[in-house]
């Protein structure tokens, strides 16, 4: 890896970089470096680069295959999934390493061993990290320990057989098609990184796969959604049919808010309300988090906001959200032409088009994703 100072032209040359990444302001570089059996003085381990400064940070040294590297939104602290198993091990013990400037080098936040955790689980290889907005929660993922092969049977020896029964979430074509990507699911798991009572919460499992942040995870809660006991259907409704739940990110508890929903749900921008799109009513909804009050917000509303033009054996789609206005004060709803405008409580609804909302002021602000 070059790293080139393009006002000087100066550079710096790092043997056997295997990943980096740089903060959100660019002024910090974390990578990790391989090492090289035949050249042993090369460096090895994870290093922090002040762009900046030129000065350069020992986080790890020595060798692990060390990846998934995550600055917070402040580009101040950094965390990172990292392994030190043999090198012929089969099944890797992955840990979650963690950084900031008051610490000298990286600590391990997360091992296996950590309380909260369930029986037979461990933290995955494969998951996303993530901290929230304001750099005190770690999203990262977990899995079910793998069973190591059974090595004493050469391969060709080993008996190969697919089982299906009607009974299955799945036609087995399908089981067969995604069963790579299901080897490498991971689990959303959080933590509170500055709580003194350390723990790992599980937020998903097997039974509840899904689960989307709320306001950037600053939210107790994030949304976890499942089609779980409503899979075989799918085989012939082609429509996924899901319960929602909002999951306490302190007590993992879990409450259902939304049950047989076939249609969408996400969480409003600033994380007060949960809005969900109805398929089978052609109806959009909010729930409001804190008082738990369902909302129907095209109540009587004689204007379709559903395609009217939909042409097939199937419940019609909506024309979509164009967005959360500021604070989550409105909601923008399309219809086929022009743009709706919800309060959230459902008390006020406004009719606009593209070029009147173009008059607004806040546009910029408020058309956003």
């Amino acid at each position: 890896m070059i790293f080139r100072n393009l006002a000087t032209g100066t550079e710096r040359t790092f043997k056997y970089v295997s990943e980096y990444v740089f903060s959100k302001d660019g002024k910090q570089l974390a990578f990790a470096c391989t090492g090289s059996k035949k050249d042993k003085a090369a460096q090895t381990g994870v290093f922090l680069l002040n762009t900046e400064k030129g000065t350069l940070k020992t986080l790890v040294n020595g060798k692990g295959n060390f990846k998934n590297f995550v600055f917070d939104d402040e580009s101040e602290s950094v965390a990172f999934l990292g392994e030190r198993s043999p090198e012929k091990a089969e099944i890797k013990d992955y840990f979650i390493y963690y950084n900031s400037p008051s610490l000298d080098t990286a600590q391990v936040l997360v091992d296996n061993e950590i309380p909260g955790f369930p029986a037979k689980w461990a933290v995955s290889g494969d998951g996303k990290l993530s901290f929230n907005k304001e750099a005190t929660k770690l999203f990262f993922g977990i899995a079910p320990i793998k069973k190591p092969k059974d090595t004493t049977l050469i391969d060709f020896e080993h008996a190969k057989l697919d089982v299906w029964s009607y009974k299955d979430d799945y036609l087995q074509p399908m089981q067969l098609k995604n069963a790579e990507k299901e080897s490498k699911r991971t689990y959303l798991t959080a933590i509170e990184i500055f709580n003194s009572d350390v723990k790992v919460v599980p937020l998903t499992d097997l039974k509840l796969p899904e689960a989307k942040l709320i306001d950037e995870g600053n939210s107790n809660y994030v949304l976890a959604a499942t089609d779980f006991g409503n899979r075989m259907q799918s085989q012939w409704s082609a429509n996924s049919i899901k319960d929602y739940y909002l999951v306490d990110t302190k007590t993992g508890s879990r409450k259902k808010i939304i049950e047989g929903l076939i249609g969408d749900a996400k969480p409003s921008s600033s994380g007060k309300y949960i809005l969900y799109f109805d398929k089978k009513t052609a109806n959009w909804y909010t729930y409001n988090i804190l008082t738990a009050k369902v909302t129907h917000l095209n109540n009587g509303l004689n204007v379709k906001l559903v395609d009217e033009e939909n042409d097939v054996p199937d419940q019609p789609d909506a024309y979509g959200l164009a967005a959360w206005t500021e604070d989550d004060k409105a909601v923008l709803l399309y219809d086929r032409y022009d743009i709706w405008e919800f309060s959230p409580d459902g008390k006020t609804r406004l009719r606009t088009s593209l070029m009147a909302l173009a008059d607004k002021t806040t546009l910029p602000s408020v058309i956003s994703n």
